[in-house]
């Protein structure tokens, strides 16, 4: 349900206020997780929902495009990779796996269980893609952009450079419980850097 309200209701609750008042512009941020995956990701490439999440964000995208097109409203969607933010719950993977680490120093040792450290990411920060948000939108209203450093890195390698620099063996602390293919994404930022 609460996917349904941030990621649609609230949507269409502010393009109905920018159509009727002709007044504002929205920032929509979508997800990488939207895009369906094959060959090289672009703005025009397509979509498949994979989850509700994903579902929901497509349809607000749609509802966008809907009042682009019928009210001229301005908005903008930029679609983001897995991005680090200082706003990121305790329970999501870098977080977890970092703080076990901080527990490994202080001799406080634990095991997690992650379900999966074998995926690539991009690692940008939340911080200098809204800068870069903020900008295209003020320079290009009504136009979409993937927001991302085309930079992907596989997880298990980073973090066990991490656990190896500080004298631990990742492989003793964490439990992978899945196991599936490897997908490093294409991902096209052109149109952002144009």
């Amino acid at each position: 349900y609460e996917n349904l309200i941030l990621n649609y209701t609230n949507v269409a609750h502010i393009l109905e206020y920018i159509a009727k008042t002709c007044h504002g512009q929205l920032i929509y941020l979508s997800s990488g997780r939207v895009f369906e995956g094959s060959g090289i990701i672009n703005e025009k490439s397509l979509k498949y929902g994979i989850d509700l999440y994903s579902v929901f964000k497509i349809q607000a995208e749609e509802l966008i495009n809907f009042y682009r097109l019928k009210y001229n409203t301005k908005s903008n969607i930029f679609w983001l990779f897995n991005h680090e933010s200082i706003r990121r719950k305790d329970d999501y993977f870098s977080s977890k796996i970092l703080r076990l680490l901080y527990d490994l120093n202080t001799k406080n040792s634990s095991e997690i269980i992650i379900n999966s450290i074998d995926f690539y990411n991009n690692w940008g920060h939340a911080n200098e893609y809204m800068k870069i948000i903020l900008k295209l939108s003020i320079d290009n209203p009504n136009e979409d952009f993937i927001i991302a450093d085309e930079i992907q890195i596989l997880a298990r390698e980073l973090f066990q450079n991490i656990f190896e620099e500080s004298g631990h063996d990742i492989k003793k602390y964490i439990k992978n419980t899945s196991k599936h293919e490897l997908k490093k994404l294409e991902i096209s930022t052109k149109k952002m850097q144009h």
